[in-house]
């Protein structure tokens, strides 16, 4: 499971102060195990409640509503289709499918109208007068309810806040949808008339009512100050909205949830905003006690627990209740539960205390608790991964079940994370993962750890797995007979994607033998095509040559760019590398750059040739650089600064550069020798080369 880091701050007692919203994120139930029943497919009900990203996916799904709402009506009053509807309301469609004369006229002007109000720069004025001389020729209801939505808009966007409520109020309420977005507009109003109080009343039954605009009474609800809010309190008509209240408050700051729970717990222990409250607060608790949480977040987690211990009066708070109190406090609380819920608490305490593993004991009692939920495949899951990630450890070390259970929920193919496949490229491995693959009469738990997600295992990846490890290993003949038994890669292959879905020979568009100008490995001449088995064959001839005449210059030369360029920083890393990065420097290590430079030293050793040294020059300036950036890296030199230029958003290479530059005698040194073939055609080719500017 991966690892999450929050950003925490202290629990704020007052509810009213000037402070700091923390970030919070949105969590996806794939990366953790929820054993909490709950719907949370409407955004505004997501742990993750302020950023942009958030506000857009709320907006997209009431927009979405709000689209379907109103097709439904247009559909419904012109008696056309929803599809027809849609396009004659969204699209350009005809007019001539409206029968009804008087309609059809009506629509052509409203829609005529409409093409005043732009996405951007609308003139509203303009808009006002055009909407109000519609709305006193319009015969039909219909018509005149969105025709007096327009001219509300328009009010709004003038600030004619005054007009805009007295205008409101002078209107005939109907059925429509419309109704819904007239009167977020007026509570809209009266906020910004200064009464905070009677719009956040108005905002928190915009919340709890409408079906097509609800996250606006989430956001615009708004009480400053303690004052304010028994004002607001007096207002409740009931309990229920008193609750709807604290609700709307406890959203407000995360870190106050707990509290305002307490006070609803005491209103309405059965209110729906309660319950509510009380699915969010434990669905934002399980993600930390499965994730990494800080002091502060512990102190929330016991917060919480304390609460339900005070309060807990039905099925879902009993196994709220004895659900924590497994996974905080391993203990088995004594609650009332039905029976399945019972055996799945007794199963998560038993797998949470194991000590020593009996596969045939575990087999069984998954099973047992599985056929409870054999409906519910969502807890199976979480059994299944809850189960892997605490028993990994009991499985001997190295063994093929322990990597199978340790990477059981791990789904992303990245090599940061060291895919569960890459984890068997040496060739005996995978000679018993495919043993323990064949295995007859397998457990129950081995048949589960052969369908985890993280297990794609073939044995075509297995051998390019293998090829891949032997070639950074310099063992080419045995690479070449393996890749030979692959499929080969097709001549129109893409570079950038196909490594990463097919399990065949690799290939390049860049010649291995090459040195670019650039560092850039994903800028592609796409007629060009290099394969796995010539690049193979190269190096192994090299080595020959090299073992018979050790001294030449440009054999050494050609197999130093042959390693290098099959690095992480070379032309053509896929040739020896399972995945890459664009932007992660220590995901590149050293790799096989420290085995070319042994090779361009001898090139320095034994050659004459001037072009042939000012590019192995160039090349080890090339090394010198990685080799300081992975040190200041491994010091902790904030490279963040420069996230912009690693992300491609920036081109900022020389201030990337010049720490790396300037940490390095070596790359000086190997400067230095460098300008004394100032005269070659190849300096000449790099002389701009923005890290040279470090020492004009």
């Amino acid at each position: 499971m991966s690892k999450i880091f929050l950003i925490s701050l202290f629990f704020i007692v007052k509810l009213f102060g000037c402070g700091y919203h923390p970030f919070v994120p949105t969590f996806s139930k794939e990366g953790y195990f929820d054993f909490i029943k709950s719907d949370i497919k409407n955004p505004l009900f997501y742990n993750a409640y302020i950023s942009s990203r958030a506000y857009e996916e709320r907006k997209a799904y009431y927009q979405k509503i709000r689209d379907e709402s109103n097709i439904n009506e247009w559909s419904s009053y012109l008696g056309i289709s929803k599809d027809a509807a849609f396009k004659l309301v969204y699209k350009n469609g005809l007019a001539s499918v409206i029968k009804d004369k008087q309609k059809r006229k009506e629509f052509i002007a409203y829609k005529e109208a409409l093409k005043n109000i732009k996405r951007y720069d609308t003139d509203w004025k303009k808009v006002l007068v055009i909407f109000q001389k519609l709305y006193k020729k319009s015969t039909l209801d219909f018509f005149k309810t969105r025709i007096a939505y327009n001219i509300v808009r328009a009010y709004h966007h003038l600030k004619e806040y005054d007009k805009e409520i007295e205008f409101i109020d002078s209107l005939k309420r109907n059925s429509s949808i419309v109704w819904e977005w007239i009167e977020s507009y007026y509570a809209g109003a009266i906020k910004n008339k200064g009464d905070l109080v009677k719009a956040s009343y108005l905002f928190s039954q915009i919340f709890a009512n409408h079906k097509s605009d609800a996250y606006i009474g989430y956001y615009d609800f708004e009480i400053k100050s303690d004052k304010q809010w028994n004002e607001l309190l007096k207002l409740a008509k009931d309990r229920e909205q008193k609750t709807l209240f604290h609700f709307l408050r406890s959203l407000k700051n995360r870190y106050s949830m707990i509290h305002e729970l307490k006070y609803m717990l005491e209103i309405d222990k059965n209110s729906i905003w309660t319950k509510r409250l009380l699915n969010m607060v434990a669905q934002r608790v399980q993600f930390h006690i499965f994730a990494n949480y800080d002091k502060e977040e512990k102190k929330y987690i016991n917060d919480f627990i304390n609460l339900l211990q005070e309060y807990h009066y039905d099925n879902f708070t009993n196994f709220l209740y004895a659900y924590f109190s497994v996974l905080v406090q391993n203990k088995i609380a004594d609650v009332k539960l039905p029976t399945k819920e019972k055996e799945l608490i007794n199963y998560l305490y038993y797998v949470k205390n194991l000590k020593k593993l009996d596969e045939k004991e575990l087999s069984k009692r998954i099973k047992e608790v599985e056929n409870l939920y054999k409906d519910d495949q969502d807890i199976i899951n979480s059994l299944r991964k809850y189960t892997f990630s605490n028993i990994y450890k009991l499985f001997p070390k190295n063994s093929i079940k322990r990597e199978f259970a340790y990477y059981y929920t791990q789904e992303n193919i990245d090599e940061d994370y060291y895919d569960f496949r890459y984890s068997f490229r040496e060739w005996s491995e995978m000679k018993k993962l495919k043993k323990f693959i064949e295995k007859k009469d397998k457990t129950y738990i081995e048949k589960l750890l052969l369908h985890s997600k993280a297990n794609k295992y073939n044995d075509n990846f297995a051998k390019l797995s293998h090829s891949i490890y032997l070639t950074r290993k310099g063992k080419y003949k045995e690479a070449l007979k393996i890749v030979k038994t692959l499929p080969p890669c097709p001549k129109d292959f893409n570079d950038v994607y196909d490594w990463g879905e097919k399990d065949r020979q690799r290939a390049s568009r860049e010649n291995p033998f090459n040195i670019n100008m650039s560092g850039n490995n994903r800028a592609y001449d796409y007629e060009y095509f290099y394969s796995q088995t010539k690049f193979l064959k190269t190096m192994i001839k090299l080595k020959e040559v090299l073992k018979v005449n050790p001294n030449s210059d440009i054999d050494n030369y050609l197999y130093a760019t042959g390693l290098y360029n099959i690095s992480f920083y070379g032309n053509s890393p896929m040739l020896g590398r399972m995945y890459k990065s664009c932007t992660a420097m220590t995901s590149g290590s050293l790799e096989t750059l420290p085995e070319a430079k042994k090779y361009y030293l001898k090139v320095l050793k034994y050659s004459k040739n001037k072009e042939l040294l000012a590019k192995t020059y160039y090349q080890l300036m090339k090394i010198d650089f990685v080799e300081s950036m992975l040190k200041l890296e491994d010091k902790g030199y904030p490279f963040k600064e420069f996230d912009e230029f690693r992300y491609g958003y920036g081109n900022n290479f020389k201030a990337f550069s010049k720490p790396i530059v300037q940490n390095s005698p070596e790359y000086k040194k190997h400067y230095k020798e460098l300008l004394r073939y100032k005269k070659t055609k190849f300096y000449n080719k790099i002389k701009q080369c923005v890290v040279f500017e470090h020492f004009r």
